[in-house]
């Protein structure tokens, strides 16, 4: 848990305090920033609607998945439902650890 709530180094780490001191540095980009955004959402909805209307058991495989950002997202939407396997794969070394 305190791997979450504290910070690192790598700034696109999921834990809080990345979250809340970069989520508005691009903020002077406001199309990029909304683009971005509008993107997450839809990627976001739709693996939501494909897990829930996939049969048991269900799970979704997230390739080239970083820190697991869109994981924990979707685990989020998903009310953090036990049944559901999620799984990230990345070859970035950096991000094995």
């Amino acid at each position: 848990m305190t791997d979450l709530l504290g910070g690192s180094a790598d700034e696109h780490r999921p834990d809080l305090e990345n979250r809340v001191a970069f989520q508005w540095r691009e903020g002077r980009n406001t199309v990029g920033y909304f683009h971005a955004t509008r993107r997450d959402e839809l990627v976001l909805r739709w693996l939501t609607e494909a897990v829930q209307r996939g049969g048991a058991p269900r799970a979704a495989l997230d390739v080239g998945c970083a820190y697991g950002n869109y994981t924990l997202m979707l685990n989020a939407r998903l009310g953090r439902d036990q049944a559901i396997r999620l799984e990230g794969v990345d070859l970035h070394e950096p991000h094995l650890d």
